[in-house]
């Protein structure tokens, strides 16, 4: 009695396809993220500097164009709306603050006259990086600033020539400054490191557009590798499990004594490629103990056994022959491209083997294809009772002509051998 086993070569080749899917996507999906933490890195980089661009502009308006304008028109007052680059620049951009995008402006200073633009602690730290690296005109990276993640971009900014006017002596500077904010922000040394222009961008909601679309691509990535497996499964069992099993069935019917049997049992523990590298290695020991046999015989028992002798010698070359049938059905199930093409090669080969004079093999499937050999002879004649042929699962005899039921598996026919 035959006993399905799993089809474990089918096993092994999908399981390597998927491991070879799980590395392929996560590298993928690395590579992925990698690329896209790089354009998000570009991309806040290049906001920022475009804020500092637009704070730039606005600022050398003011000081080469808005400011002289004022001095011509009130050459004895200061007006601070309109002649100041940093309480314009501060109130022009204050409404990216506003917005709550994530963006963050400020221009601050340790001492500030204006008491809402004072440094912070972390705006501290980089007013002291520019004054202990005075070489240094920009720091740029990553921070955490109240369980948000930014990236910021810090510029350190110098008192110049034209600053001293509004920062230097108070006795010096207009008098609009002092009534404003007293005696602050005032004593300033030409040079010094004041405060910094500071940009802060969030990027834990760019982090989160990333992620969301790493998730889309990998999920139609899962999705395409299922629809590959499923696809290759159903191709492989076809194209490869159904002949590998054909061709054990082959070489089973041909192994009919206690040994043979013994052997096929022993092969039903590994896979098909191994069942059938196996058979031909126990085969091959099979046909030498038989050999041995046989000149055992022939030395001690030559006249008694001489029908004997005569019998296992065409049992040895019987087995050698199913051994070159089986062998060269194998190599042409692989060169074969088609079923067609695999019956063209084989027919010939086994009626050599049994030495009929004709050979035809008719599939009783859907199709009612029939395949012969030679080419001359017509199409087959089934016996009546071949439907008892089939489904008995044994081979008649009907005058010179015998009918051999071709099963995929046991109690299966797929056609007849005749």
């Amino acid at each position: 009695m035959h006993i399905p086993k799993p089809l474990k070569i089918q096993t092994k080749f999908v399981s390597g396809l998927l491991v070879a899917a799980l590395i392929l996507g996560i590298g993928f999906s690395t590579g992925f993220y990698l690329h896209m933490k790089n354009v998000l890195e570009e991309e806040v980089r290049d906001k920022a500097l475009l804020i500092f661009k637009n704070v730039d502009s606005i600022q050398h308006y003011v000081r080469d164009v808005l400011r002289p304008a004022m001095y011509e028109r009130l050459p004895s007052t200061f007006v601070i709306e309109a002649m100041s680059s940093s309480f314009i620049s501060r109130t022009i951009m204050a409404s990216i603050n506003d917005d709550h995008e994530g963006v963050i402006y400020r221009r601050v200073a340790i001492d500030a006259r204006n008491p809402s633009y004072e440094a912070n602690v972390h705006e501290r730290e980089l007013i002291g990086y520019f004054r202990a690296n005075p070489d240094q005109e920009v720091w740029q990276g990553y921070r955490t600033m109240d369980t948000e993640r930014y990236y910021i971009k810090a510029r350190a900014v110098r008192f110049e020539e034209s600053c001293m006017y509004c920062h230097g002596r108070p006795e010096a500077a207009p008098s609009e400054l002092t009534s404003l904010y007293g005696a602050r922000g005032f004593g300033k040394e030409l040079g010094a490191i004041a405060g910094v222009d500071f940009v802060g961008i969030s990027v834990h909601s760019s982090v989160g557009r990333v992620q969301q679309t790493i998730l889309t691509y990998f999920s139609f990535f899962a999705f395409g590798a299922l629809l590959f497996f499923s696809a290759t499964n159903v191709l492989f069992r076809v194209l490869v499990v159904n002949n590998l099993k054909r061709l054990n069935n082959v070489f089973r019917r041909n192994v009919a004594d206690a040994e043979g049997s013994a052997i096929l049992r022993k092969l039903e523990q590994g896979d098909e490629i191994e069942e059938l590298v196996e058979g031909m290695e126990q085969m091959g020991e099979h046909l030498y103990t038989a050999r041995h046999q046989l000149q055992d015989y022939a030395e001690n028992l030559r006249l008694m056994v001489a029908e004997r002798t005569e019998a296992l010698s065409r049992e040895a070359g019987a087995r050698q022959a199913d051994v070159r049938l089986f062998v060269r059905l194998l190599e042409d199930m692989r060169q074969s491209s088609s079923r067609a093409e695999l019956w063209n090669f084989a027919l010939p080969q086994i009626c050599t083997r049994f030495g009929a004079r004709g050979i035809a093999y008719v599939c009783t499937m859907a199709s009612q294809n029939y395949y012969v050999w030679p080419e001359t002879m017509g199409a087959p004649e089934l016996p009546p009772d071949f439907v008892d042929v089939l489904t008995g699962s044994a081979c008649i005899q009907s005058g010179a002509r015998i009918f051999v039921p071709v099963e995929s598996s046991s109690g299966n026919a797929e056609g007849i051998l005749c």
